[in-house]
């Protein structure tokens, strides 16, 4: 939860920030992906696990990471 919260903050930081999580199951296999929109630019994630703790922790680390280099780019 700490890690979303971040990525929230982050994208806050940047603005226009609108954030949409789906997560589908597929057989075993759970998917969680993301929609971002902020006024750095769009872009999609997904992550793919048995175990839909893992994939939602695993997308929001990436979703996490994208926004903070975007902020530093937005910086410099």
């Amino acid at each position: 939860m700490t890690w979303l919260k971040r990525s929230l903050k982050l994208g806050e930081k940047i603005g226009d920030f609108v954030l949409s999580i789906r997560m589908l199951r597929s057989g075993h296999v759970i998917e969680v992906r993301a929609d971002v929109h902020h006024r750095a630019g769009d872009f999609r994630l997904h992550a793919r696990r048995h175990d839909w703790k893992d994939a939602f922790r695993e997308m929001i680390r990436m979703l996490t990471t994208q926004l903070h280099a975007q902020r530093l780019q937005r910086m410099g």
